[in-house]
C-alpha cells in the first residue's frame, strides 16, 4: 500500500510540475486562437467592403453612362446638345442641393450608426458560431 502511495504522490508531483508549462501553452492556444478569430472576421469585413465598393463603383458608371445617353438623346431631340444636358443636369443639382440642405452631419451619423449596427450584429452573430476550446 505504501508503495501506491508513493507513485500517487509522484504523479501528483509530477503533474504540478508540468502545470505551469500547461498553462503557458493554453495561453498560447487562446492567444492563437483570438488573433486567428480576430484575423478571419477582419478578412471578412475587408472582403464585404470591397465587394461593396466594386459594386457601388460599377453602379456609378452605369449611372454615368445612363445619364450621358439622355443627355445626347435630349440634345439631339432639342436640336441642341447644350441644352440636353442642362437638362440632365438639373434634376441632379436638385438633388445634391437638398442632400446638403439636409444637413449632411446628421446623414453622415446615420450612416455611420448603421455601419456600426450591422458590424456589431454581424461580430455577435460571429461570436455564437464561434466553437470554445
Amino acid at each position: 500500500m505504501a508503495a501506491f502511495e508513493s507513485d500517487d504522490q509522484e504523479s501528483l508531483r509530477e503533474t504540478v510540475r508540468k502545470l505551469p508549462s500547461d498553462l503557458q501553452r493554453l495561453v498560447e492556444k487562446r492567444l492563437q486562437l483570438f488573433a486567428l478569430t480576430v484575423s478571419d472576421a477582419i478578412s471578412d469585413a475587408m472582403t464585404r467592403i470591397l465587394f461593396t465598393v466594386m459594386a457601388l463603383l460599377i453602379f456609378g458608371v452605369v449611372l454615368l453612362l445612363i445619364v450621358f445617353a439622355v443627355s445626347f438623346y435630349l440634345g439631339a431631340l432639342f436640336n441642341d446638345l447644350p441644352l440636353g444636358f442642362l437638362v440632365t443636369a438639373m434634376p441632379l443639382m436638385l438633388i445634391g442641393v437638398l442632400l446638403v440642405l439636409r444637413k449632411p452631419d446628421r446623414v453622415y451619423m446615420n450612416t455611420r450608426r448603421h455601419i456600426l449596427d450591422i458590424l456589431y450584429r454581424w461580430v455577435s452573430q460571429k461570436d455564437h458560431q464561434t466553437p470554445t476550446p
